[in-house]
């Protein structure tokens, strides 16, 4: 099952709607660059700039993960939580003056996925396959065991003395 492109689609979506508030101040006589001193002109381009901000990062991360035959209940639950993040942040910022529980928990879960993506990115580097093996070859989950298998049989082939 592929999972990031939906995850894509929703983001996509979401995306679109945060530039639109954008260009849709900007057609009632608002400058055409900048915020020209339009608080709620800045609100609503920072909403917009900090989804490209994060957005694309984590996402790129989470379909490594998917290439990386992590289990697909993992990546819907990043998936799932960046689209939360996402709208609560963006919600907090493009479409309110003062909705701080939106911007504080939609920061600190985009912090979380950054840095849960990052560290998964970095175990799945360390779970290479052994040579000879593909990658259809089954989950990372399932070659971490093969692997952890694979060293407690060698370790009892090898004679006593030569340990």
């Amino acid at each position: 099952m592929i999972v990031t492109p939906l995850y894509a689609g929703i983001l996509a979506l979401l995306y679109f709607a945060l530039s639109y508030r954008v260009v849709q101040m900007r057609g009632h006589g608002q400058p055409s660059l900048g915020d020209g001193g339009d608080v709620a002109l800045l609100r609503r381009i920072r909403g917009h700039a900090n989804f490209a901000e994060y957005v694309p990062f984590i996402l790129l991360m989470i379909g490594l993960l998917e290439l990386g035959h992590f289990p697909v209940y993992l990546l819907h639950a990043l998936g799932a939580s960046l689209v939360v993040a996402r709208l609560l942040h963006g919600y907090a910022l493009s479409y309110t003056d003062a909705f701080k529980f939106g911007r504080y928990w939609g920061t600190a879960l985009t912090f979380t996925l950054l840095v849960v993506c990052g560290a998964l990115c970095v175990y799945c580097k360390g779970l290479e396959l052994p040579p000879g093996t593909s990658a259809d070859q089954g989950t990372a989950v399932e070659r971490l065991r093969f692997n952890a298998h694979d060293a407690i049989i060698h370790q009892q082939t090898i004679p006593t003395h030569a340990r």
